[in-house]
This record gives C-alpha cells, sequence and structure tokens, in this order.
C-alpha cells in the first residue's frame, strides 16, 4: 500500500487497519502482469539477494529498505546490494546507542537516530506523518552509508534526493517559511535548490538541498545569499539542544486531538492555554504533557501525543512537528 501510494501520489499514506481492508478493495481488480506488479516483484527479489542469508530484518526497516530500493534500481551503479546487510547493521547499531544515550541522559553523536527515527517506532507507527518522518530520516542515512554511484553524475538531482528532500522538509517551500509563511508543495510544482550553489562548489547532496516551489526557486544573487545564510543558521539551532524549538502554546485558536486506546480527544487553544471538551470538557493545561495526563492518568510526552490543526491550515500536524519549525 505504501509502495503504491508513493510511486502514484508520492505521499504517504495511514496505515492502520481500517485503511489496509479499504485498500485491498479498492484492489480487488489488480493486474499482476502490471508494471507496478513487475516492479514490486523486482523489488522482493532483489531485497532477497541482498539480506538472504543474515539476521532477521524488523517489520519498519523492511518497509523503508523496500522503498530505498525502488529508488536505487535506475538511478544507482549495481553494486550496493552487497553491502546493505553491514550498513543496515550499522544503522541499528547507531539507533541503539541512541537510544541507550536518551534512557540514560547522556549526549551522543547519533542522537537523531533516536529523535527522528528510534522514538517513531513506539508511538502512532501507522500514521502517515510518523512513516513519512522515518522514512525522510532512514533514507538520508542509509544513503551515507552505503555511498551508492549515481548513474548520473551531472548537477541534477536524482528522483530519490528529491523524494527525499520533499519528505524531509514536510513538503513545505523552505523560501516561503524563511519569509514567514508555511507553504505546502504539491510534488509537480516543487524543485530543490541547491544551498551553495554548484557554480561555486556547492555539492549536488542531500545536505547542500532545499524544497521550493518553482516560483520561489531563489535566483538572485542576494536572494541566494540570504537564503544560504538563513539555512545554515537553521540547521545550527536544529543541531542545538537548547534551540530552534518553538515553545507552548501554538497560535490562538489552534485546535488539537489526541487519539488514545481507541478514543478521540479533542481541545483547542485559548488564552495561551489548551483547553480540554468532549470527556474531559473544561479542563484547562498549560501544556500537551498536562493534557496527556488529563486524558492518560500518567506522564508522558504530550507534544508527540497531540496533532494539531493551525488557523487557515487543513492538515492535522504533529504538535511535536510544528515545534521543530522553529
Amino acid at each position: 500500500m505504501l509502495f503504491w501510494t508513493v510511486r502514484k501520489e508520492n505521499k504517504f499514506c495511514d496505515i492502520k487497519s481500517i485503511n489496509i481492508d479499504e485498500f485491498y478493495h479498492s484492489q480487488v481488480g489488480f493486474d499482476d502482469n502490471s508494471d507496478e506488479a513487475r516492479r514490486f516483484e523486482s523489488i522482493c527479489t532483489k531485497l532477497y539477494e541482498s539480506m538472504h542469508g543474515k539476521p532477521r530484518v524488523a517489520g519498519h526497516y523492511l518497509i523503508y529498505l523496500f522503498l530505498l530500493v525502488d529508488s536505487l534500481l535506475n538511478e544507482y551503479v549495481q553494486g550496493w546490494e552487497s553491502h546493505m546487510a553491514v550498513k543496515l547493521n550499522e544503522f541499528e547499531k547507531r539507533r541503539h546507542e541512541a537510544a541507550e544515550a536518551n534512557k540514560n541522559r547522556r549526549e551522543t553523536e547519533h542522537k537523531r537516530y533516536y529523535s527522528e527515527y528510534g522514538q517513531w517506532t513506539q508511538t502512532r507507527s501507522d500514521d502517515a506523518n510518523t512513516i513519512r518522518r522515518r522514512h525522510a530520516f532512514f533514507t538520508e542515512e542509509m544513503l551515507k552509508l552505503l555511498a551508492p554511484k549515481k548513474l548520473d553524475t551531472k548537477r541534477a538531482f536524482t528522483d530519490l534526493d528529491k523524494k527525499t528532500v520533499f519528505f524531509r522538509d514536510m513538503e513545505l517551500c523552505q523560501f516561503c517559511k524563511m519569509n514567514g509563511s508555511d507553504h505546502k508543495i504539491l510534488w509537480e510544482e516543487c524543485e530543490i535548490h541547491h544551498v551553495t550553489p554548484h557554480a561555486d562548489g556547492g555539492a549536488t547532496s542531500i545536505e547542500n538541498a532545499a524544497l521550493v516551489h518553482r516560483d520561489c526557486h531563489p535566483k538572485s544573487e542576494a536572494d541566494v545569499e540570504t537564503f544560504r545564510n538563513w539555512w545554515q543558521e537553521t540547521r545550527r539551532l536544529s543541531t542545538d539542544p537548547n534551540g530552534g524549538s518553538q515553545s507552548f502554546p501554538p497560535p490562538e485558536g489552534a485546535k488539537a486531538k489526541f487519539e488514545y486506546r481507541g478514543q478521540s480527544h479533542f481541545g483547542e487553544i485559548r488564552d495561551g492555554r489548551l483547553v480540554l471538551s468532549g470527556s474531559h470538557e473544561g479542563i484547562v493545561c498549560n501544556s500537551f504533557s498536562e493534557a496527556s495526563r488529563a486524558v492518560t492518568d500518567t506522564a508522558r510526552n504530550g507534544w508527540r501525543d497531540w496533532q494539531l490543526l493551525l488557523p487557515g491550515e487543513e492538515d492535522w500536524i504533529l504538535a511535536d512537528e510544528w515545534r521543530k519549525r522553529g
């Protein structure tokens, strides 16, 4: 289902039971001789050849390996297959180290393996936004570890590069973000900007790439330099544990919801606090964690529980994603 939606619609989908049932019924007439079916089979074969005889692969890794191989098949020189199992093991070691460091409250150079991947295998793991977030990080890191050679060594970004940046930047135009607005981009209208221009020695790499709308793509020397300075400062703050984060509360009037044990709980930001509704009508909370305690009667990180619908927006986002926008 993820393979289909990513290829056909360039987006991720919820993989809850109800969604899988709906997908099944919509595909009962699927042609098993179609291009998609043959592509699916070839990816399965390639993964089997790469991982046969190696340690068992966890379910969440299999999802992202499958989507990664789908992109590697056409755009990179063959040879990466023989290294896949070893590099996946390296990824897992880093994830484990990051989890231990988080548990023991110590620093590690691999802390993003917990904050951007590990913790998201434990909560809301069947949610489209969570899947997208894990996928973007997994793909970016595995490309670093595998270091596959591109078939086209010119300045153009590959389709895999483009998709990785598209999902990593949450489908938001970064030039608009620099100017204080969140402008969501459709796949067919997006472009990838070299933060440091290719003509100035900037690499055609994910680390030097930013998602922009084709009408916003910086062109003038002044715009390019302004954007580069903003981008570098934003990235510096995002790696600083004390910087780059928005704090509670979100904008006035923002809606909030939290799904817990099959029930949905709602609230709204009023006068700088989260006011709950429904079965918890009238409870006023000064943080998302306080709201989570009110609902579950347990201590939780509310940033990772609650979703937000911001004023003027159409899509719900995880509160933690809003916070990381900076």
